[in-house]
């Protein structure tokens, strides 16, 4: 082969790659704008999801507040009857040889049934990340008061449980989880009581 000849195929060789390098980068360049386009729309559909699902979050945080409003009456109405005179009763009804669990599920307890109850739920749809704690913390105050006065109540149920002196010793573990919750929230919160 002659020198121009091999000069000429070595530059018609060299064009080629340069294209073949042209087109590849070029079908490469197409191939990453439809992963983009592909890419964006699975995000506009995950945002989509996204939203739809805040949309029945929201339902249901709003049915957790109408039904809290209902546990505050309650409340109020529970607290207003003097925990010690309760307290009196029932530790009367232990002498008589009645449970904790009967006392617990006795009529006159039935608000602070339904009080706890309340407040068990909550703290499991948070634990199973229903919920959020922090929508919780931000929209339903901690019942302090209740938890403070109902102290002598609850622990004199959940340490007679099953007979005098046997208990039960993760009787309304939820509630106070839920307020060991709220305390470290407090305590790491930046909010202030209005003046």
């Amino acid at each position: 082969m002659s020198g121009d000849k091999l000069d000429s195929v070595t530059k018609v060789t060299a064009i080629l790659t340069c294209l073949s390098l042209i087109i590849g980068i070029v079908i490469g360049l197409i191939q990453i704008r439809e992963s983009l386009a592909k890419a964006n729309i699975t995000l506009e559909k995950a945002n989509q999801t996204l939203d739809a699902i805040k949309v029945e979050a929201l339902s249901n945080v709003m049915d957790i507040l109408d039904i809290h409003s209902k546990v505050c009456v309650q409340q109020v109405k529970f607290d207003a009857k003097r925990f010690d005179e309760t307290l009196n009763e029932f530790n009367t009804l232990l002498k008589e040889g009645k449970t904790g669990e009967q006392i617990y599920y006795s009529e006159a307890l039935q608000d602070f049934r339904e009080i706890v109850a309340h407040y068990e739920r909550l703290s499991v749809l948070i634990r199973l990340n229903y919920v959020e704690f922090q929508v919780i913390f931000n929209t339903i105050a901690f019942p302090d008061n209740f938890w403070n006065e109902s102290r002598i109540l609850r622990n004199t149920i959940a340490s007679n449980w099953f007979e005098k002196d046997k208990g039960l010793s993760d009787f309304l573990s939820g509630l106070s989880g839920l307020c060991s919750r709220y305390k470290e929230a407090r305590k790491n919160s930046d909010w202030m009581m209005c003046e």
